[in-house]
């Protein structure tokens, strides 16, 4: 216990760790408020659905659907009749509707379930699908069992919102990932890299002991962890939308409706958060296995990240057991519990929960091998263990030790070389030409139109382009035609079929006059700005908004996520180690001066961020340029964003604007890792709060945004 107690201290005596899980918590806060709040497509948040669904809180399923339609037809009947609509009333109006179908869906639970047991049935009784021995015939026969001994309770009408936000928040799995890669990192790599190791070797318990403490430390770090962010998941749910009856069935919830389990709500929140302590010890254990067998900070985090990575792939494009027997889908534990789904192991059915629980016992206990053996030193893959092979048989041939004079000479050596910049920003480069460089820049039907209008009308907004597009609206509009054929099959001058003939000839594509609608509505908006930009154009946007538009910020931030990767591997360590090995002191001794260097370093670190800043964002500007083009370069930039931008601001300026900004940031971000850096006694500490500072925020805003 005192080793396990020691072993924990390492964790939580580090400003920068205590600083970084804070921080976490605060962010995770965060994003369970903003899911909450957050508006969707339909047009309202959970919240406030959630607050909707009191209005029928203690009624039946039926008696709820009642209300509903009862409530629906009223604001029907006051659209219809032409009373002015509030927004708070057409709110309620959408959440009316959207929740008057999930509850005629509940409704009809019993004919579902049926139909499931009857369709296997069925399936057990024709030869199709082979003898009685065949896994498609034995999966049938087990799914009409299942449904058929499922005895579900009267389905509630409760909102299921609040539940949701506890079991559904991805971005809680994403920090708690990188919470399990850094613990891994800080207790099975911080010793190597501070020299402590060789005092392992003369320890009563040695070093297969310090290994099993660690792991359980591991798990115990990670259930405490695991307890506190779904806590303070499952209080803000709770005060922002409610949890609802606990004991309703567990098929009320959303994505549940096909569980073939007989659990309550209530039940399945227990299970949820026991599996997914499980399944972070699983994924610490994992991680800490990959530590140990690589012994390289840098080295195993990027193969952390590939192979988590790869499991993610696994599990969204894989069928069969790799769908399911990977680190990712094994951290989901709604995957399991929401359907009933058998894989085939040697022709026997077994269901994906069973597979869950053997996957992570197995993980657990071969990963748990794993690291004891790699600790104590009898697998191992260390990158300077294979140079020193390598150059092994090459004579001992001494060399001549050249003393560099230069500090800036030696920094970007060091920086380039040994940390590894160059071949970072290689594989960035790299990633970026096979990410964007095989992209089919498609050309969809209404952005063909589109562009087709734009070409047509582009140029500075005149009388000549109003009257362009008044004619095109005109020629678009069939609807005198249309009153004019069914007049005449009225009076019987024309045959139905003639009638059909003739509507189907005069019915316009509809990619067509979405494209016109966009072309008209932006040339309405020129039209405006035109009062203040006499110069103001109607240009072609294809382009300009796949660089700096709507249609682009995503692409940008994950580029964005690209550079920030390669920042935080970079630049986390590289102001730790002169302070770990003592190099700072005669940094400070010397002639130079610790300010001078540090200034150089500084240069250095902002250089650097500048190039992976260009290989990380502009390879796929030049391919959205080569594909796209840029219309009306030279045009004002308030043809295409504000209109209170003046006439000299044109778009090349704009352009140029956006580009100094990403440099920037990137430039920005990367002094403030090194920084951090400086500030931290360990690299893995600095890379945890680099992470949690400026990889995470990143992320929630894809979410949020594309989730």
């Amino acid at each position: 216990m005192n080793m396990i107690y020691y072993e924990a201290l390492k964790l939580l005596r580090s400003k920068a760790v205590l600083f970084a899980l804070g921080f976490l918590l605060l962010l995770n806060g965060v994003c369970v408020i903003y899911s909450a709040e957050h508006v969707s497509e339909d047009g309202y948040s959970p919240a406030e659905a959630t607050e909707a669904a009191e209005e029928w809180s203690g009624m039946s399923l039926g008696e709820a659907i009642d209300y509903i339609t009862s409530e629906l037809e009223t604001y029907s009947v006051n659209v219809s009749s032409g009373e002015s609509i509030s927004e708070a009333d057409f709110a309620r109006g959408t959440i009316l509707s959207s929740e008057l179908s999930r509850l005629t869906e509940l409704s009809q639970y019993n004919e579902y379930r049926e139909g499931i047991q009857a369709s296997a049935e069925a399936m057990t009784r024709t030869g199709l699908f082979g003898g009685s021995s065949s896994f498609t015939r034995r999966a049938a026969e087990n799914t009409a069992q299942v449904y058929k001994r499922l005895a579900v309770n009267e389905l509630t009408p409760d909102a299921p919102y609040g539940i949701s936000l506890v079991i559904d928040s991805r971005e809680t799995g994403y920090i708690l990932l990188l919470i399990e890669i850094a613990f891994a990192l800080l207790l099975f790599l911080q010793e190597r890299d501070s020299g402590m190791m060789a005092l392992l070797l003369s320890k009563p318990a040695g070093r297969k002991h310090t290994a099993a403490v660690k792991i359980v430390t591991l798990w115990a770090a990670s259930a405490v962890v695991c307890l506190l962010f779904y806590g303070s998941n499952l209080i803000l749910a709770w005060k922002l939308a409610g949890l609802g009856p606990l004991d309703r069935p567990i098929q009320t919830l959303t994505g549940f409706y096909s569980s073939p389990w007989e659990l309550s709500a209530g039940t399945y929140l227990v299970i949820f958060l026991l599996h997914r302590m499980l399944a972070e010890a699983m994924a610490g254990t994992v991680f800490a296995w990959l530590c140990t067998l690589f012994k390289n900070g840098k080295l195993a985090a990027a193969v952390i990240c590939a192979v988590f990575i790869a499991e993610m792939l696994l599990g969204a494009y894989a069928d069969g057991w790799p769908r399911y027997f990977n680190l990712a889908a094994l951290r989901d534990p709604n995957a399991f519990f929401c359907d009933y789904i058998c894989l085939s192991l040697f022709g026997i059915p077994v269901n994906i929960l069973s597979v869950s629980i053997f996957a992570l016992i197995l993980l657990i206990l071969g990963g748990s091998i794993g690291t004891v053996l790699c600790y104590a030193g009898q697998w191992t893959i260390s990158a300077p263990a294979l140079r020193r092979r390598k150059s092994a048989g090459r004579g001992t041939a001494k060399k001549n030790v050249r003393i560099n004079a230069s500090v800036t000479r030696q920094e970007i050596k060091k920086l380039l070389g040994y940390r590894g910049g160059l071949p970072i920003a290689a594989a960035l480069l790299l990633a970026q030409m096979l990410t964007w460089g095989n992209i089919a820049f498609r050309a969809t039907s209404d952005v063909f139109y589109y562009r087709t209008y734009a070409r047509e009308f582009s140029g500075v907004i005149s009388e000549e382009t109003s009257r362009k597009i008044a004619e095109e609206e005109d020629r678009l509009d069939t609807s005198d035609e249309l009153e004019v054929l069914a007049q005449a099959l009225e009076a019987g001058t024309i045959t139905q079929d003639y009638y059909e003939y003739a509507i189907e000839q005069l019915q316009t594509d509809s990619f067509q006059l979405e494209a016109f609608a966009r072309i008209k509505t932006q040339f309405e908006r020129a039209e405006q700005v035109a009062a203040q930009v006499p110069a103001v154009e109607l240009i072609d946007v294809t382009g300009w908004d796949a660089l700096l538009g709507k249609g682009g910020a995503e692409s940008n931030l994950i580029c964005l996520l690209l550079v920030l990767l390669c920042e935080v591997l970079l630049f986390s360590g590289y102001g730790v180690y002169e302070k770990t090995t003592g190099v700072e002191l005669l940094i400070i001794a010397s002639r130079t001066g610790r300010k001078n260097v540090y200034q150089k370093k500084r240069r250095i670190v902002m250089g650097q961020s500048f190039l992976l800043a260009l290989f990380g964002f502009f390879p796929r500007w030049i391919w959205v340029i080569m594909h796209y083009g840029l219309d009306g370069i030279h045009a004002p930039a308030a043809s295409f964003v504000l209109q209170e931008l003046p006439a000299f601001f044109t778009m090349i300026w704009l352009l140029g604007l956006f580009a100094v900004f990403l440099l920037g940031l990137c430039i920005l971000a990367g002094t403030l890792i090194w920084k951090l850096s400086l500030r931290s006694n360990s690299v893995y500490s600095a890379m945890f709060l680099s992470a949690a500072c400026f990889i995470l925020p990143v992320i929630a805003l894809l979410l949020f945004l594309y989730g």
